[in-house]
């Protein structure tokens, strides 16, 4: 591109920021272009974790979704994960007392 043109817009999809540019420029023969683009930024402690490109916003905020969808199912995982009693055995987890005895 001759010359190019970009006007950002910034949308908050759980963690993740979607920043749609709309994009204006004029080709190296003088053709006119217009274009919607977008990327997706995961910020951490602060800084720019993961940043991805994609050709169209819909892309984008489907992909953004998904990724708090997938956050989601991953730390209601690790909280569910069951945790021994006090009275399980460690080697097969069944709880109460022995066969014949104690």
């Amino acid at each position: 591109m001759k010359h190019l043109t970009s006007e950002p817009t910034a949308h908050r999809v759980g963690p993740e920021i979607v920043v749609v540019h709309r994009v204006h420029g004029i080709l190296v023969d003088g053709t006119p272009r217009e274009a919607d683009v977008a990327d997706v930024f995961r910020f951490r402690e602060g800084r720019i974790g993961r940043m991805r490109a994609y050709e169209a916003p819909e892309e984008a905020f489907a992909a953004a979704t998904l990724r708090c969808w997938i956050d989601a199912y991953r730390e209601a995982w690790g909280r569910t994960t069951p945790t021994p009693s006090p009275t399980s055995s460690p080697s097969t987890g069944f709880t109460g007392s022995s066969p014949g005895g104690s």
